[in-house]
């Protein structure tokens, strides 16, 4: 299947999953040996291997890769950030490149359980009144958390 999200190499794109229960947000806090940690969203990048899915079916195995849990996400249409990043450890790294986030919002219903993979140590359910207090957050992060809560309302 042809993916347009694959077929240029000036940008990056990812999908991630806002996921709310209660009116909590789920963020993860990333495990990279010999990296600096920070909290995030569920999900991650579209690469080259995802080539036949589409961004949705991309961030449901990402999903399942990360929360190991069997709850079917059934996300509303995507809500499009875009924001700058500069990559370090691509063909990149000289310059700013256009990081697009596919942004998919889900209210969890029903039973849900957790448990984390080996690339995230923790999990918090956050409140809207509780963004700007975490630390260790990437920055970019926080316009799209912010406007996920708007959203979801």
């Amino acid at each position: 299947m042809y993916n347009p999200f694959l077929t240029e190499e000036s940008f990056l794109v990812a999908t991630k999953c806002c996921l709310f229960r209660d009116g909590k947000m789920l963020i993860l806090w990333e495990h990279r040996p010999g990296k600096l940690l920070w909290w995030e969203l569920p999900g991650g990048k579209i690469s080259k291997a995802d080539h036949d899915l589409l961004p949705i079916e991309s961030l449901a195995r990402e999903l399942k890769e990360e929360l190991w849990s069997d709850y079917d996400i059934i996300p509303s249409d995507p809500q499009l950030f875009m924001v700058y990043k500069s990559y370090e450890n691509t063909t990149f790294s000289d310059k700013k490149v256009p990081f697009i986030f596919l942004c998919y919002l889900h209210e969890i219903s029903g039973d849900f359980s957790l448990n984390l993979s080996h690339e995230h140590t923790e999990f918090r359910w956050i409140t809207e009144n509780e963004i700007s207090s975490i630390e260790w957050w990437r920055w970019w992060f926080d316009s799209i958390v912010k406007n996920a809560f708007l959203y979801a309302k």
